[in-house]
């Protein structure tokens, strides 16, 4: 797991489509292709989305091809969106807990904040959230639609932690 700050990583080879209100780009931090989707909230924040190199390519020689393929995505539609592609966003309403779950316990003496930034793992960004009772790792929603229902497949790798009355609080990364 490696410790990230979303705002501080170094994008290069960044291109904006100000059309579809994104860019695209290389992290040179994780050696990964991302496209960043601006999200128009109580606040702007971007969406960000695992491509490849080959999908970088293919924006820069066909726009329309590019827009096909990622179009879930660009939708920005809650109920299609969080596909296998989603890796993370600096909001806490995409990660997979209840709303406003990261205040769910106290925190240790002199923070004030349980959200620290994120940890980098296999292509995810998982939420760091500190308490007083220890850290854990939660991952953004991956919703993928199976006929009616949805299939969550980063919970796999995750356990459902319960607050002291049963109710669900959030997943958090198993032996994190």
């Amino acid at each position: 797991m490696k410790n990230i700050d979303l705002n501080r990583l170094s994008a290069i080879k960044e291109i904006v489509d100000k059309d579809k209100q994104f860019r695209i780009m290389y992290i040179t931090e994780i050696d990964s292709y991302f496209m960043a989707i601006i999200i128009w909230w109580a606040v702007a924040y971007e969406r960000y989305y695992k491509i490849e190199k080959d999908d970088y390519e293919l924006y820069l020689s066909d726009k329309d091809k590019f827009y096909e393929k990622f179009r879930r995505e660009l939708s920005k539609d809650p109920s299609v969106c969080f596909t296998e592609n989603f890796a993370g966003a600096p909001s806490l309403r995409d990660y997979d807990g209840r709303p406003d779950f990261q205040n769910s316990y106290p925190v240790p003496q002199g923070m004030t904040n349980p959200f620290q930034h994120f940890g980098y793992e296999d292509g995810i960004f998982y939420a760091h959230i500190v308490w007083e009772n220890g850290e854990i790792y939660v991952p953004p929603v991956q919703a993928l639609k199976n006929g009616g229902d949805h299939e969550y497949p980063l919970r796999e790798r995750c356990e459902l932690i319960r607050d002291i009355n049963g109710r669900p609080i959030c997943y958090k990364l198993k032996g994190k």
